[in-house]
């Protein structure tokens, strides 16, 4: 339901008085100190000064206020305005801890521009730097006109890039202060994502991910999608085994030693500050791992990570993709382990397989116009035996329905190849699971099952093989009860 006229008004006042009183104080702050820095790069001196442009400058005020009453209902009301206050929090924190100011005078200006930007002056100081604010609150507002109204979105864009240039025209801000201030804005659309789980959540003790939805069960209409229906709550509170615990801090910790490294060449200056994304991305990544969540990287129903994701990662994203195409040179991105059920690389997919599973969290799937489902694992550590449950219902349910289903991951070495071992000993009629991993190295002889992968799926598959006995012995039970009442029904209608 849309929220009420006179609740969006008062949540625009509260939102309102907040951001003036906290961006004044912080103006008010570095305004009082003896001295404020100015960071700046000489060829900034080239930067013109376009007075018009103060116009898409101080539109953001009026699309910031217009979509508290554009909203379809409470929900995504409260997002975008946990949202601005994520990025007024953070944003006042770092005015006060690094204060900054713009030293540079700015050209005089009459007419409507001259209005404009003594209205600016009247309530704004030369400092509250970096992270730009307005940067920040144009990638966040952008972010909701962007979902809101999806067929204008080229000219949303174009909007906001302008916007976006227009603090650097109007001689509001230095450049360090833009990619900063696009840092602070994507970081806000990351912890406060548009779909799924927030990446400070683990909703159930696994790997961070929600449950795959009942609907994906649904859809194959099968004994092992009713099971998985009626079992879902015996799985939740699956637990990291300790040792796969332990891998994940190591990992963790790799990750943020690569992160400090990566940061030490922005002690240069220059461009190599930009070296501070690469920083950025790793620290993601380790975040990751230390909290075992595979929501991290917010890989969405369709295969693609979250817009926010994609930013913050694109550096990790571009070695993992030189990765997969090191290890995957001269061999198959795919291989078919036994009819209907192939395995691969997220790399191989393409449109001739009826069905895809994706277990690959760190990577997006390719455009792919089948059937997808998407089950997130993290990499390098071994999958939960709740994960591989699942996996392996899943897989039966798609197989069943589809036909051809690829299980893939990154290289389509390690988390697909315990999927289909776990699939192989529950539906592949593999007594045990050393001849499920041979068959499936005939196929795929790179797969690695490092020993707590393999205790993970001997425990998944003996959890299915468990779950389904009970399953059928209370079908026979319900069955063999109908038809006794139905037989008692029948003798007491003959005797009437």
């Amino acid at each position: 339901m849309k929220p009420a006229f006179k609740t969006s008004l008062l949540k625009l006042a509260l939102i309102g008085a907040l951001f003036y009183t906290s961006y004044g104080l912080s103006n008010h702050y570095a305004a009082s100190l003896a001295y404020v820095p100015e960071i700046a790069f000489a060829w900034e001196r080239g930067i013109p000064f376009w007075a018009w442009t103060i116009v898409p400058y101080w539109s953001l005020n009026l699309m910031y206020a217009a979509a508290f009453f554009l909203c379809r209902n409470a929900c995504e009301q409260n997002r975008y305005v946990a949202r601005l206050l994520a990025a007024q929090i953070v944003a006042t924190i770092c005015f006060m801890l690094f204060p900054l100011h713009f030293g540079w005078p700015k050209p005089p200006t009459d007419g409507l521009w001259g209005w404009l930007f003594d209205s600016l002056v009247a309530f704004d100081l030369p400092y509250n730097q970096a992270p730009s604010l307005h940067i920040a609150l144009a990638v966040i507002v952008g972010a909701f006109y962007w979902m809101r109204f999806p067929k204008i979105r080229l000219p949303i864009f174009l909007w906001q890039s302008l916007i976006a240039l227009s603090v650097l025209t109007t001689y509001q801000h230095h450049f360090i202060d833009v990619p900063t201030g696009a840092l602070l804005g994507w970081l806000v659309l990351w912890a406060i994502p548009q779909h799924g789980v927030s990446p400070f959540r683990r909703p159930f003790g696994t790997q961070g991910r929600l449950k795959t939805s009942e609907a994906s069960f649904c859809e194959a209409k099968t004994n092992a999608v009713s099971f998985a229906r009626t079992s879902e709550a015996s799985f939740r509170e699956a637990k990291t085994s300790p040792e796969t615990r332990s891998r994940e801090i190591k990992i963790a910790m790799l990750y943020l030693a690569g992160a400090v490294l990566s940061a030490l060449p922005s002690l240069f200056g220059g461009a190599w500050l930009w070296m501070l994304w690469v920083s950025v991305s790793l620290s993601v990544v380790a975040f990751a791992y230390l909290t075992g969540n595979a929501a991290v990287f917010q890989k969405q129903a369709d295969g693609r990570l979250s817009a926010a994701a994609t930013i913050l990662l694109l550096p990790y994203l571009a070695g993992v993709r030189l990765n997969m195409a090191h290890w995957l040179s001269g061999k198959v991105k795919t291989a078919q382990v036994r009819d209907g059920v192939w395995i691969g690389s997220v790399s191989g997919i393409s449109d001739d397989l009826s069905a895809v599973l994706d277990v690959c969290a760190e990577y997006p799937c390719p455009r792919y116009r089948g059937a997808c489902r998407v089950l997130p694992l993290l990499d390098m550590v071994a999958p939960s035996e709740n994960d591989l449950v699942q996996a392996a219902l899943l897989l039966e349910a798609l197989r069943r329905q589809h036909g051809k289903v690829l299980t893939c991951c990154a290289l389509g070495y390690g988390r697909s190849a315990a999927v289909v071992l776990t699939w192989l000993l529950v539906y592949g009629g593999c007594r045990d699971l050393a001849q499920a991993t041979a068959e499936l190295k005939q196929a795929r002889p790179q797969m690695m099952l490092p020993p707590e992968t393999a205790k993970a799926v001997e425990a998944a598959a003996g959890c299915l093989k468990t779950s389904a006995v009970s399953f059928a012995k209370t079908s026979e039970a319900s069955s063999s009860e109908a038809k006794t009442n139905k037989a008692s029904f029948c003798d007491a209608n003959r005797d009437s």
